[in-house]
């Protein structure tokens, strides 16, 4: 699959994810913004893996996690790199290119895949 985001987005979407912590710098437990951005892909992931094996997709939480992601990276691409390119896979139920798509993203940003332990846990 080719990148989501161009290379001048790549670039930004790092560079944002250098300069934000998710939480205060002062505490000692803060995850970067990369390490949430990551968290929240790799909720995408997890849903839509244990959407494929039956259990009930969680719209909600697939939701709140893709929103969050963007809202942490600025919106780069604007909304055609973020709502509209995952509505149509989520209407058509197409949860394994969602996966696809995801683990691009996540390749894009230089970030990792889930575990397989994190993409089963219900």
């Amino acid at each position: 699959m080719k990148s989501i985001l161009n290379k001048e987005e790549i670039l930004y979407a790092k560079h944002v994810m250098s300069q934000k912590l998710h939480v205060p710098a002062n505490d000692p437990s803060a995850s970067s913004c990369a390490e949430h951005v990551e968290h929240c892909m790799h909720q995408l992931i997890r849903f839509s893996h244990l959407a494929t094996k039956g259990h009930a997709f969680r719209a909600l939480q697939f939701g709140l996690n893709l929103g969050r992601a963007q809202e942490l990276l600025d919106s780069v691409g604007g909304v055609d790199k973020w709502w509209r390119l995952y509505e149509p896979l989520l209407v058509a139920q197409d949860y394994e290119k969602v996966i696809k798509v995801t683990k691009q993203y996540l390749k894009d940003l230089g970030l990792k895949n889930p575990t397989a332990t994190f993409i089963n846990k219900v």
